[in-house]
């Protein structure tokens, strides 16, 4: 059951973003991703229009390293995985407790970053519980289209 709490508040972590001044468009996604995300969850964090690269990566860090958050076994894992400009980000689960359903993208929208998280979700979550995975959390960087 754990799990469940752990991802959601991984994911709504990560809802909260840096907001610099117009023009700045760097953005990054952390993750950390234990061998049982059903019991240990997901800690994920994330960060949009940051003036640089390394700003983007420290306040996206942050957010997946808060304990309070994540459990400990998936913030210890908190690595960045991807950096980006000019595109929206996005993350997907499966809220039913104790369930391995997760997901994150990047698209030129927020319906590609959407989509692409969704897959991934449903890629985690097994055939069951593929119906369930769905868009959580989205934001958009730089000129990306929201």
């Amino acid at each position: 059951m754990r799990g469940h709490h752990v991802l959601v508040a991984g994911l709504l972590s990560g809802c909260l973003m840096l907001q610099a001044a117009p023009g700045a468009a760097d953005g990054a996604v952390v993750i950390g991703v234990p061998k049982d995300v059903a019991k240990d969850g997901v800690a994920q964090g994330y960060s949009v229009r940051a003036k640089t690269t390394e700003e983007a990566n420290k306040v996206a860090m942050g957010y997946c390293e808060d304990v309070t958050k994540s459990s400990k076994v998936a913030v210890a894992l908190c690595k960045v995985v991807k950096n980006f400009r000019d595109q929206c980000v996005a993350f997907a689960l499966d809220p039913e407790p104790g369930t391995p359903g997760y997901g994150w993208g990047l698209g030129a929208d927020k319906a590609a970053a959407e989509s692409a998280a969704v897959a991934m979700c449903y890629g985690n979550a097994g055939v069951d519980r593929r119906p369930f995975c769905k868009a959580q959390a989205s934001d958009c960087d730089g000129t990306a289209a929201k």
